[in-house]
């Protein structure tokens, strides 16, 4: 099992909540397989945007979301 594999696996078990990420080098495998475990994910394209879409995200539900940093 890829590091990523055992990343991916760890966050899917983590609930339905969403991943914030920027997509980059050293997340693209860890995106794909989080993808294909089913769970949500929100790239975007500037560090701060995904810190303000986690934000609103956690302050409208309640719930934290899952990062992962790039």
């Amino acid at each position: 099992m890829k590091a990523s594999e055992a990343v991916a696996r760890a966050l899917a078990a983590e609930g339905d909540a969403p991943v914030f990420s920027l997509m980059g080098d050293g997340t693209m495998n860890l995106i794909v397989q989080i993808a294909a475990l089913g769970s949500p994910i929100v790239t975007v394209r500037h560090e701060a945007a995904a810190v303000a879409m986690a934000d609103g995200w956690a302050r409208s539900t309640g719930r934290q979301p899952l990062r992962v940093r790039g």
